[in-house]
């Protein structure tokens, strides 16, 4: 048994959605055909880390807020590029809330295609990752998230794909 996605599972424990498999193929098959190269596991994690796994530079996570209120409002603030902003929004769970804050902030639109989750090992101090797929018009795509909270991990996906420009 083999593939990209079985490595990062066996090898770093990252269980990427299946929607996500192809997509990530054809990053790593580019890589390859660039570098004229077969990639090594620890090459492809490399790749995976450095393309899509909390790009949030030069975009930094100040604070999150979060109340309950007629649903949950989200309280979004956040360095970009030198620049600090707050950020509100409102929705039926806390990343609803933030992806609306997003969607309002940036006068953008998007759907989430897929969002999934884990806990990279056993036990209550283990990180978190967060995969999304997001979806404006034709355009695709993925975000992945890790921290030791999961609504941060969550969060980089979010701000990574739309603030930062992904």
């Amino acid at each position: 048994k083999g593939g990209i996605a079985y490595v990062l599972q066996t090898t770093y424990g990252l269980n990427l959605p299946k929607e996500m498999h192809l997509y990530f193929s054809r990053l790593i098959k580019d890589y390859s055909d660039r570098m004229k190269t077969e990639l090594q596991n620890n090459q492809v994690y490399d790749i995976f880390m450095s393309e899509l796994v909390n790009l949030s530079k030069p975009l930094f996570i100040d604070k999150m807020l979060f109340t309950q209120t007629n649903g949950i409002q989200a309280e979004l603030s956040y360095t970009y590029r030198g620049e600090s902003k707050t950020i509100f929004g409102n929705g039926n769970g806390r990343l609803d809330a933030v992806s609306n804050a997003l969607k309002d902030a940036l006068g953008m639109e998007y759907k989430l295609q897929t969002y999934t989750e884990h806990a990279l090992a056993d036990g209550s101090g283990a990180s978190a990752v967060s995969y999304v797929q997001l979806c404006s018009g034709e355009r695709v795509e993925w975000g992945v998230g890790i921290h030791s909270d999961i609504m941060t991990s969550s969060t980089y996906c979010w701000m990574m794909l739309t603030i930062a420009g992904r």
